[in-house]
């Protein structure tokens, strides 16, 4: 009997690692990146007005496995605005009408960064938002992986582990001084950026 629960559990964790195997590499030139989706994104586009009346392009790309969302949403910021990391987190709490579970300090190749666990109840159904927050060089990396709160648990952690760790940017992004830069778009009703 032991061995039958060993061996289930063995073929469990091998067709779990076999369904996120096929997964693929995507690089975007234009957003200066690359992360690994379980299929091919769907890019969007959109034109958005900051706080305080300045005109930003957003760039957006997402990958759906099941009821999970994966997502990179970027942006890019010029003088005189400045970005603010904590600015952000609260500016997505409060949009989202999201809980705030964890915040943590990161960072990627030197660039500063956010770490969030959101719960966000838009209508019956609760969802997780596990989020990271890039400031590169005057670009701004949203990393998201939304998932029903009810999936929650080590294999769902896994996933949007794998996801959120496959993040790449090109070393000239974060390296570059770029005056004006062109990147894939965030799913917030409004801007971070802030005009000083």
């Amino acid at each position: 009997m032991k061995l039958l629960g060993v061996l289930s559990l063995a073929l469990t964790a091998a067709l779990a690692v076999a369904a996120q195997s096929d997964w693929i590499t995507y690089q975007s030139l234009e957003g200066s990146y690359s992360v690994s989706f379980p299929q091919e994104p769907k890019l969007s586009t959109r034109d958005t007005t900051n706080n305080n009346g300045l005109r930003m392009k957003e760039f957006l790309a997402t990958s759906n496995d099941g009821a999970t969302v994966f997502m990179i949403g970027y942006f890019d910021y010029t003088e005189p605005i400045t970005f603010s990391l904590e600015k952000a987190r609260d500016s997505v709490v409060k949009s989202l009408h999201a809980t705030l579970l964890t915040d943590e300090r990161i960072g990627f190749d030197g660039a500063p960064g956010r770490g969030l666990t959101l719960l966000v109840k838009p209508k019956e159904t609760e969802f997780i938002a596990r989020t990271r927050i890039y400031d590169t060089n005057h670009r701004v990396f949203f990393v998201q992986c939304i998932f029903p709160k009810a999936d929650a648990g080590p294999a769902m952690v896994g996933k949007c582990d794998r996801f959120a760790d496959s993040f790449r940017v090109t070393k000239n992004l974060l390296t570059s001084d770029r005056p004006n830069i062109k990147i894939p778009a965030i799913r917030y009703e409004h801007s971070f950026a802030e005009s000083e």
